[in-house]
């Protein structure tokens, strides 16, 4: 009778056993599963200093979920034009080519005064008078007009150079471009230097620092442009003039483009 209640006591202490390993084996592999899901293992390249690789699955939240917003600055490019940045590394967009208009053009060559300019590969140079330059197609008018005058004496479709010295400024509107800085006389001033100037402006072209004119005096639907590069190292003024009737043919746009090759040689 004893050993009959010895086994019934001994079997329920069994079971309790039994059913507390079992439990406490499973919550124990529980426990490190869900520590470590919580706390994953570091990356040792990362903690070396090294760059971490990417991992393929995971998601850039940049790309898939929230736009990327760029810093609002701007680059200059060459032609004058501004880009921003765009992309996903916010890098500056690229640059518009710059398209050189004067490539294949001709070039005028002045030895005694060592400068050098390109002009249109269509038009015609003549020295007879000076340095006189012309579209072909107004070769005749635009000659027989220049007749030998510092700027032509008559309307014709022209860009001409004249070059006065310091010591022989003939206009006192021109004279004025030097008078702060030469003790050069001034010459006489007539009635129609107050009148000649429309328009007076500096301006840029190429590496040149360009004193541009507009003559009041153009008549009709001609303009006159004086465009003036001051030259301290020759003592002189370089003189462009560019006439035309702004009908058929803008040469003041050429002069533009060819006083933006304008440089010395010497």
């Amino acid at each position: 009778m004893q050993k009959q209640n010895q086994k019934r006591f001994i079997l329920p202490v069994v079971i309790i056993l039994i059913t507390v390993a079992v439990l406490g084996t499973g919550g124990y592999f529980t426990y490190r599963y869900l520590s470590k899901s919580q706390n994953p293992t570091p990356n040792p390249s990362a903690s070396s200093g090294q760059d971490a690789q990417p991992n393929p699955s995971a998601k850039n939240s940049n790309n898939n979920n929230n736009p990327i917003v760029c810093t609002q600055d701007a680059k200059q490019c060459p032609d004058g034009s501004y880009v921003g940045r765009t992309g996903p590394k916010c890098e500056f967009a690229p640059c518009p080519a710059v398209v050189d208009s004067t490539a294949g053009w001709k070039t005028y060559t002045n030895t005694q005064y060592g400068f050098e300019i390109k002009y249109p590969v269509n038009w015609k140079l003549s020295e007879e008078y000076g340095v006189l330059f012309y579209p072909a197609e107004y070769e005749k008018e635009a000659v027989s007009c220049y007749g030998g005058s510092s700027f032509g004496g008559c309307n014709a479709h022209k860009i001409s150079i004249v070059i006065q010295p310091y010591t022989n400024i003939e206009n006192y509107w021109l004279w004025n471009i030097i008078a702060n800085k030469s003790n050069i006389k001034a010459p006489l001033k007539m009635p129609v230097d107050d009148q000649i100037i429309k328009d007076s402006k500096t301006v840029n072209l190429g590496d040149n620092k360009v004193v541009e004119v507009i003559d009041g005096f153009g008549p009709g639907n001609w303009q006159r442009n004086y465009f003036v590069i001051d030259s301290p190292e020759k003592q002189s003024l370089i003189i462009f003039h560019s006439e035309n009737n702004k009908n058929p043919i803008s040469i003041v746009t050429v002069a533009e483009e060819m006083l933006s090759t304008f440089k010395f040689t010497k």
